[in-house]
């Protein structure tokens, strides 16, 4: 894991593809605290800017990716998952849904972790010879040595405190399963003021904290 000043990151949040799903208010806090961390070195792209073709574009110099959105777990056919982002725009392609289809054909990664900061992202269908398919794998697949996801549904606020300081751990130069058991342990000890809130929130019930596991290289 590389943890010079210059690693890029390129967070990439919420931006709803339907009224179907909810808003997510805190992702942009999210992102920002992230792009906050991490100063001229990062890569934001709130709101509209959040497409599938800016996603597929990211290439192999970025390192850590970071995805604050809806995940859609289709378990019947798993590579239909999905990333919500921003519908296109006019003469652009795409229905706001990065499929995990999409990810393993279109997307090629150098990425020393990509994390999914969204619900049930690490689910998926068990295939004979093939483990779990869905997200975790596409990004597998794509060039990810590590991906971060989660295995129930999430909150924003809570989810958006744990975030901020896991990479803060990263930034401060800790291993990747290091700076989430940190990161875990803060919110198991002690109260957490999410970014983008002023009041503290008790999120100390494993449910808040447990979701989020490391697939692939843990250094």
């Amino acid at each position: 894991m590389k943890h010079e000043a210059a690693t890029p990151l390129t967070p990439i949040p919420f931006s709803r593809p339907t009224t179907a799903l909810a808003p997510l208010p805190h992702s942009r806090a999210e992102v920002e605290a992230l792009g906050a961390i991490y100063g001229d070195h990062a890569t934001l792209w709130p709101g509209a800017q959040a497409t599938e073709a800016q996603a597929r574009a990211i290439g192999t110099e970025v390192t850590l990716i970071h995805f604050a959105t809806h995940g859609l777990v289709d378990h019947h056919l798993p590579l239909e998952s999905a990333l919500a982002l921003s519908q296109p725009g006019a003469g652009e392609s795409g229905n706001g849904l990065l499929h995990a289809w999409e990810i393993i054909e279109s997307m090629r990664l150098d990425a020393d972790l990509v994390t999914l900061s969204t619900c049930e992202s690490a689910l998926g269908e068990t295939v004979s010879g093939e483990g779990i398919l869905g997200l975790t794998r596409a990004f597998h697949y794509a060039g990810a040595r590590s991906v971060m996801a989660s295995l129930w549904s999430v909150t924003d606020r809570s989810t958006a405190a744990l975030m901020a300081r896991i990479y803060a751990n990263l930034k401060a130069g800790m291993e990747k399963d290091a700076a989430l058991r940190a990161a875990q342990l803060t919110l198991l000890h002690e109260p957490v003021t999410p970014p983008g809130s002023s009041e503290p929130m008790d999120a100390s019930a494993p449910y808040f904290w447990a979701a989020f596991q490391l697939y692939g290289d843990y250094r």
